[in-house]
């Protein structure tokens, strides 16, 4: 869980409105909250017939101060959905269309990282795999700098150590 919330830079909180937070979502909002990611609540399921909307943010907001949430993480937005039906509203009375709220909310709220394109390459790799075709295939959230084909990379430790070096050959990105 670790490792995932090093690339994130926000969280969003998926709850069930009839169930309210499961005991695996304290383990990893704790984590979430413990790396100060901004949460985001969705409390979805609301047009389910058994939904308890009401209670069910009461419970989260009691999961969150038990968690020692700061008084920024404890404002967080709220947002009600229907992931079945493929809705999202910021309030229980608004129109039912799309999930445009949960976009505007994500740009709105949570800022992006800080990124500059001049600096030299920098990426925290967070996950390491290896392809008989490809070779070693690394995962992580680039920091700075750009990455090419066929540039000179080094692995630094924690110390700063240059541990090992390569070379880039093939690149594959989202963003």
């Amino acid at each position: 869980v670790e490792r995932v919330l090093c690339m994130a830079d926000g969280v969003l909180l998926l709850v069930d409105a009839a169930e309210g937070p499961m005991p695996q979502t304290k383990f990893v909002l704790s984590k979430a909250l413990k790396a100060n990611l901004k949460p985001i609540v969705i409390i979805n399921k609301v047009d389910r017939p058994d939904s308890r909307i009401d209670e069910v943010l009461n419970e989260i907001y009691e999961l969150f101060f038990n968690l020692d949430a700061t008084n920024e993480q404890l404002d967080f937005p709220v947002l009600y959905a229907s992931g079945r039906n493929g809705w999202c509203a910021k309030e229980l009375s608004d129109e039912r269309k799309d999930l445009s709220p949960l976009f505007s909310t994500v740009i709105d709220y949570i800022k992006p990282s800080v990124y500059d394109q001049n600096a030299p390459f920098a990426m925290l790799v967070t996950l390491l795999e290896s392809d008989k075709f490809l070779g070693r295939i690394l995962t992580g959230k680039i920091y700075q700098g750009i990455a090419q084909v066929n540039s000179d990379l080094k692995v630094i430790d924690l110390d700063g150590q240059v541990v090992e070096r390569g070379r880039l050959t093939k690149l594959l990105s989202f963003s």
